[in-house]
């Protein structure tokens, strides 16, 4: 065997084992590498103007006027793919959001009682940023006799980490919180 003919296999055999061998693991591998995750930490959300269009025996339609907010953002897994967005007022839903298979894109779903109502509530965070998300949620209630589609789009931004000295306990208090969402879905 000639000297480049052995220099191309053996260039051939380092290459295929510091690639992944199939294409499931090709695009997990190009899904981690160009998915950011968001720090964990405190975050501050500027909820955007948003509306409310209501029809039924009353037709309503409402501006929903902007409001900041604050939460803590805890990352579940190594990979990114789990998120806990934990409220920080006690009236305030938490979300568990979960990475879209084959995406950047994080998903989640928030159920609770609005003024009697009943509401869910999808949030959707396309491709955030380490220290930037740009989403929206969104809602279709129902209730008595009225059906109504609410909208609103927001930016969060990230704060500050955790301190060190807060960790274990806010995680411990995190922990249940997740646990309780868990067993209601």
């Amino acid at each position: 065997m000639n000297r480049r003919r052995r220099t191309l296999l053996l260039t051939l055999f380092v290459a295929s084992a510091a690639f992944p061998a199939n294409a499931d693991e090709i695009r997990e591998t190009r899904k981690a590498d160009s998915c950011s995750c968001p720090k964990e930490g405190a975050w501050k959300a500027q909820n955007l103007k948003g509306w409310m269009n209501c029809t039924g025996p009353v037709n309503i339609k409402q501006t929903l006027a902007p409001v900041k907010d604050e939460g803590t953002i805890w990352v579940l897994d190594e990979k990114c793919t789990s998120i806990f967005s934990e409220a920080s007022r006690k009236q305030d839903e938490d979300i568990l959001m979960n990475r879209k298979e084959d995406s950047c894109d994080f998903s989640g779903t928030v159920s609770g009682d609005a003024n009697g109502v009943q509401m869910v509530i999808d949030v959707n965070w396309p491709r955030p940023g380490e220290v930037y998300i740009e989403g929206d949620m969104s809602s279709k209630p129902s209730f008595q006799g009225m059906t109504c589609e609410y909208y609103r789009p927001y930016q969060i931004r990230f704060d500050e980490k955790i301190p060190e000295g807060d960790y274990a306990d806010r995680k411990k208090k995190m922990l249940k919180k997740l646990e309780k969402i868990r067993a209601k879905n």
